[in-house]
């Protein structure tokens, strides 16, 4: 999930990039003043109204040179860099235009006075909407100043919009020294390109290779009115003759006739001032570095030219055609042609095909006022180099108009989502969208035929989840239907008017703010945040659940949700009480329903220090980062967090915030001239409210301590006894090397080549058995020690068991049937109308019930597990199929497939109807571009009828970036037909997926499919393998016990995580479709079943078709596990602080918070007989003592062998650490 949240995020940051360039903001001008230094824009730029009720700034501060000597008479302005404020419906451009359009974001100008010193009193920032406050909360402020010889500088004030706050500041501003910047623009054919527009944007580092994200030393110019211009002369050249020395700009050209790439440029001489042909760029993410003096040629453009009809060939005048992602239009004349000038370089960017050879541009056109449909039209390129002109037929649709209301007052609620799309087709995205106004009407121009509308939030005050058209089914479809998603058919009509939807209002959070004192707090600003939780008790970053409101005088304030189906939330409240800065939080759930107290506390000041070769650092960005550690919040071992604030150090390289009490931070740095970051954990209580990060300090190649120090120890068990062969090495680190030793037979080892100062140590041990957990501890220690003593719990090397099968049976010789009757499964397959499908496939896939077979307990999961069964069935001319021999006592899962049909996996048939109809849609006609088709068959090549072939994640190219889709088909699993083809839709072009396909009787097998046009590809499955047992306790079988497995192997493809098998009433287990001759292992979960605890066990499949019987696999009760946990200085333990069980190679098995009391308990029970770890989060507290001594292994978790019930008392000490 979260390296899904990570690329989603650059792709984002990179269209609004994109678009930002041509695009307008809530405040705009048509066009930008020409200026080539900053002390002349900073003089004349247009200020923008500010929101008294929003951020209002206090900021006092000097403004030096670089040689720290004060500048009076600066410009001092202060300025907000949002450029998330741009959207697709903004004033559109047209392609003649020859300026851009840029924000107002500029709001506050001074000078300074003759010591360099200025002041800004009550400067209101620019107003934000609702919808930006709730949707995005990430906005840069800043302060900038430049001199009058051009000499430039900038600060960041804040980051992140929390509400109405007002900011008291002192930021010192130091210039920066300004070099010129100049070059040439020439044509395709090298001739001078005169009065075209230059732009230097966005200012950053000197990375060569440019990031996808900026630098924290960086100053955003995106679409600001801080860009600096110049139009170039007759022979082409510009100059700036004032800019900061050692940085790159972006590069931005407009010209009506000529199109020119993005370039970063630079005048610092180790950069070429020459460029490749092919490198130039037409996104500014992939801009090439150049230096200064530079040439920059043109790109070879042609001139696209079209004609926009209708469906009877006559032409639309008037009508606006946009390229895909831009906000530049051209207007038909009375023919209904256009022009549009287009980069060759840019024609396959935002094509839906990977490949050049076909690659296509899309284009837009729509009719305002008018019924058109408003829909995309794909251009080969290869049509537009030759030259030959595109036609766009422009379809009238029908007008679909209605009202969203609310169910308990009637009243039409505004600003919800209103989506049409036609059906039939696989998967569809929306077609036609818009938003209700104030009273709730709606009004969408639609295709003609069968449509599926619905209405999607986030709205805050009402129950409307968002849309999720991956997932929506037809309303015919039960278990799919939804009272906000219809379907209608609107087939030779023009106007349709629908009946209103309703949606349920939610119930108000009501919160009550408080003082320390049990005061009520007016003006403190109140955050409502939900956190989702998975599975496994982890749980996600808080996500935003209403707007931001702020407490009256009374101290309450009332918050609208914008969804229920949250489960756990927090309220986060901030305020000034007599100047101070006040924080609160409280958990809540959806439960509540009476008011939310939030106390109050005195904030937390962070400070700390950033050394650059023992010297302060000046100017260097820091991050804050707070924990989301809501139970176990890890992501692959590594902690979610949230992004708090940045501020710069001073000139003694200080840094410091405030901040809410009681939570865990970080601070995040980089090193001042290159790209290498460094993290600060640690922290010192200086007093109640104030703690002090430890020293984060960076060190040049040429001032590093030399490496001739020494760490001399043993390693030992816990019974004194040495250990021999033992590997100690030290974490290398910017300020430590990494050097490895052995122990001897005493257990001595000798470190040496280490700098001075402290050191980490690992020491790790292999075990004997392969499968045992690795055997490690860490300490720290200091360099020069030398007799450090580790000592290591030997009992960790516990081997895993592993179980061997009492019998192993063919399943091709085993048949389930009913001893009472012979019971049959009937039906009949039709299409979409209710006409019969003949020659479709029926397989029986599995049951839901588990049945015994024989004295030894062998399971299955249906008597049609396995191929040569016969349990498969091809329906006749009426449609209608027969399967004999089935248990009439089980519900079925029944795949069914059919050539020119979407195949369907129905679950829970019940044989005993006697009127079973399945119903399949039409296969859509298929473009190569979006859609995918094989064929399954058997090592044999002999075709699979009736196997399941599920998407997973497609990967699709934006912007030339791969990256992970949701699953797009229609229905959530294709069935293949009688000899094995299958077809598959998506919902926009991709280059390959991932395909699950699975059939009784086979391995289950993850394909990775490309897609292209080459012939159809085979999917081959191998036999399959079962395995099963009974849990059984002291002679009983044990029901309901979920019992996992996971393959030894995790590179396995078959098995991907977890499966769960829970036991029946005879205590029957199992699993079907595994890699024959695998190793397994299977465990049950601590704490599900006290009595019956089964420990992480080896087993392993035997050949294809057969099943390895267990038989009675015995339990044991599980331990308890006794955790207390007390404060030396007697305070209550932290809030938010929890202790979680894990055991090696297996899922974490959930999170236990910890009571907020000086002394306190937490149990585990149900423990099994193995090796277990605890993990601990208490914020600001450490733990300095165990008793009895436990094990730290090298990730700082406390490992043990649970072996008997055990109790550890830990003592903690106050401190900051992560």
């Amino acid at each position: 999930m979260k390296k899904r949240r990570f690329r989603f995020g650059i792709v984002l940051l990179m269209c609004l990039q994109l678009l930002a360039m041509r695009a307008t903001f809530a405040q705009d001008a048509p066009t930008a003043p020409v200026s080539d230094n900053y002390f002349s824009l900073l003089q004349t730029v247009t200020l923008a109204d500010g929101d008294p009720a929003g951020l209002v700034f206090n900021l006092s501060g000097q403004v030096v040179d670089s040689a720290g000597t004060p500048v009076p008479d600066a410009v001092v302005v202060l300025r907000e860099s949002s450029t998330q404020r741009i959207s697709a419906d903004n004033t559109l451009v047209t392609i003649e235009s020859r300026n851009d359009h840029i924000v107002k974001d500029v709001f506050a100008r001074t000078r300074t006075d003759q010591e360099g010193r200025y002041e800004f009193r009550q400067a209101a920032a620019p107003m934000m909407t609702k919808q930006h406050q709730t949707r995005w909360q990430r906005w840069n402020w800043w302060v900038a100043a430049a001199s009058s010889d051009g000499d430039f500088g900038w600060k960041h004030i804040k980051k992140a919009y929390n509400g109405h706050e007002e900011i008291t500041k002192q930021i010192d501003v130091e210039l920066r020294r300004s070099v010129p910047i100049e070059g040439t623009l020439l044509s395709t054919d090298g001739q001078p390109v005169a009065d075209a527009l230059v732009r230097l944007g966005t200012l950053d580092q000197l990375n060569p290779v440019q990031n996808l994200l900026p630098s924290d030393d960086y100053f955003d110019a995106n679409a600001s009115s801080l860009q600096l211009s110049q139009r170039t002369d007759a022979n082409g050249k510009f100059r700036f003759p004032s800019t900061p020395d050692q940085l790159a700009f972006n590069v931005s050209v407009s010209h009506p006739v000529h199109t020119f790439g993005y370039y970063r440029l630079t005048n610092n001489p180790q950069i070429s001032p020459v460029l490749s042909d092919d490198s130039a760029s037409v996104q500014p993410s992939t801009a090439p570095l150049v230096r200064s003096p530079c040439t920059l040629s043109a790109l070879e453009q042609i001139i696209v030219r079209g004609r926009v009809v209708d469906e009877s060939g006559q032409p639309i005048a008037g009508a606006h055609v946009q390229k895909q992602s831009t906000v530049m239009t051209a207007k038909t004349d009375s023919d209904g042609q256009f022009q549009w000038p287009i980069a060759k370089l840019s024609m396959s960017k935002y094509s839906r095909s990977a490949s050049h050879a076909d690659a296509e541009v899309s284009f837009l056109a729509s009719v305002p006022s008018e019924p058109y449909i408003h829909q995309a039209s794909y251009f080969s390129t290869s049509d537009l180099l030759a030259g030959r002109p595109q036609t766009i037929v422009l379809k009238r649709g029908c007008e679909l108009t209605g009202k969203v209301i609310c169910k308990q007052t009637g009243q039409g609620v505004p600003g919800i989502r209103v989506a049409a799309a036609l059906t039939g087709l696989g998967y569809t995205p929306p077609m036609a969208m818009t938003r209700t106004n104030s009273k709730g009407v709606y009004r969408i121009v639609s295709p003609i035929g069968r449509l599926r509308i619905g209405v999607g939030g986030p709205i805050a005050g009402y129950a409307v989840p968002p849309f999720d058209w991956s997932k929506l089914q037809s309303a015919n479809d039960p278990l799919n239907a939804s009272p906000l998603v219809r379907d209608i058919d609107v087939t030779g009509k023009t106007q349709f008017d629908l009946a209103d939807f309703s949606v349920n209002a939610l119930p108000s959070i009501q919160v009550l703010v408080l003082d320390p004192d049990e005061k009520p707090v007016a003006n403190a600003i109140v955050h409502a945040y939900y956190q989702r939780q998975y599975e496994n008790h982890q749980f996600g970053g808080e996500r935003s659940l209403a707007p931001i409101e702020t407490t009256g005088k009374d101290g309450t304030c009332r918050m609208l949700p914008n969804r229920d189906d949250w489960k756990l939330g927090v309220i986060r409240v901030q305020a000034k009480i007599e100047g101070a800065s006040f924080h609160g939080h409280s958990t809540m759930s959806r439960d509540d329903r009476e008011r939310i107290p939030v106390k109050m506390k005195q904030g937390w000041l962070l400070t700390g220090r950033v050394l650059k070769d023992g010297k302060p650092a000046h100017n260097v960005n820091v991050r804050l980062r707070r924990h989301n550690n809501k139970g176990a919040a890890t992501f692959r071992g590594m902690t979610q967090y949230q992004e708090m604030g940045i501020t710069t150090t001073d000139r003694d390289g200080n840094y410091q915030f405030e901040v809410a009490p009681d939570e865990r931070y970080s601070i995040s740095t980089d090193d001042p001239g290159s790209w290498r970051r460094k993290l600060a954990y640690r922290s010192t209580p200086l007093d109640e409210h104030h703690y002090h990060f430890n020293d984060i300090e960076f060190i040049s190649p040429d001032q590093a301590r030399p490496a001739n120090g020494t760490i001399q120890g043993t390693v030992v068990d816990f019974s004194g006894a040495p250990l021999s062969g033992a590997r100690v090495h030290s974490v290398p680190t910017r300020l430590q090397t990494g050097v490895n030793a052995r122990t001897d037979v005493q257990g001595r080892f000798v470190l040496t080549g280490l700098r001075d100062g402290e050191a980490q140590l690992i020491v790790q041990v292999e075990p004997k058995n392969p499968q045992s957990p690795r055997w490690a501890a860490s300490i720290e220690a200091t360099v020069g020690d030398d007799d450090v003593q580790i000592a290591m719990d030997r009992r960790i090397l516990h081997p895993v068991p592993e179980l061997k099968p009492v019998q192993v049976i063919t399943m091709q010789h085993e048949r389930i049937v009913d001893d009472n009757e012979q019971s049959e499964l009937t039906g009949r397959v039709l299409d979409e109308e209710d006409r019969p499908v003949a020659g479709a496939v029926v397989r029986v896939h599995a049951a839901i019930s588990r049945a015994a077979l024989g004295k030894n307990g062998i399971f299955s999961l249906s008597d049609l597990a396995f191929p040569g069964k016969g349990k498969q069935a091809l329906t006749d001319a009426q449609g209608h199929f027969r399967i004999k021999n089935v248990r009439s006592e089980c519900m079925f899962d029944v795949a069914i497939g059919a050539s020119g049909h979407q195949g369907h996996l129905f679950r829970d048939v019940d044989p005993r109807d006697d009127n079973l109809g399945f119903n399949l849609s039409a296969t859509p006609d298929l473009d190569p571009k979006t859609s995918f088709s094989a064929r399954v068959v058997d090592v044999d090549g002999k075709p699979i009828a009736g196997a399941t072939a599920k998407a997973k994640a497609p990967l699709v190219t934006l912007m030339n970036i791969p990256i992970q889709q949701r699953v797009a088909q229609n229905t959530s699993a294709t069935v293949t037909d009688k000899d094995g083809h299958f077809s598959l839709q998506f919902r926009m072009p991709v280059r390959s997926t991932q395909l699950l396909v699975q059939c009784p009787g086979y391995a289950s097998t993850v394909a990775n499919c490309l897609l292209s046009s080459a012939p159809k590809q085979a999917i081959v499955l191998t036999a399959g393998s079962s395995i099963g047992g009974r849990l059984m306790h002291d002679g009983r079988p044990v029901e309901g016990v979920p019992v996992q497995l996971t393959p030894l192997d995790h590179s396995l493809r078959n098995v991907r995580q977890a499966l769960t098998s829970t036991t029946d009433q005879q205590g029957f287990f199992g699993w079907d479709h595994l890699t024959p001759e695998t190793e397994f292992t299977v465990w049950t979960a601590a704490g599900k079943s006290p009595l019956a605890a089964l420990p992480k066990t080896i087993v392993r499949t035997s050949q294809a078709g057969e099943l390895a019987d267990y038989g009675d696999v015995q339990t044991e009760a599980g331990h308890k596990l006794a955790l207390r946990f007390i404060t030396e200085d007697r305070r209550p333990i932290p809030a938010k602080s929890y202790c979680t069980l894990t055991r090696p190679s297996l899922p974490t098995q959930g999170s236990v918070l910890i009571p907020e009391r000086f002394a306190s308990t937490v149990r585990f029970n149900g423990v099994p007989t193995e090796v277990v770890s605890i993990l601990l989060s208490v914020p600001t507290y450490k733990v300095v003592n165990v008793e009895p001594n436990c094990h730290r292994d090298g990730n700082g978790r406390y490992t043990l062998f649970c072996d008997d019930d055990k109790s550890f008392t830990f003592t903690l000490q106050r401190h900051f650490k992560d």
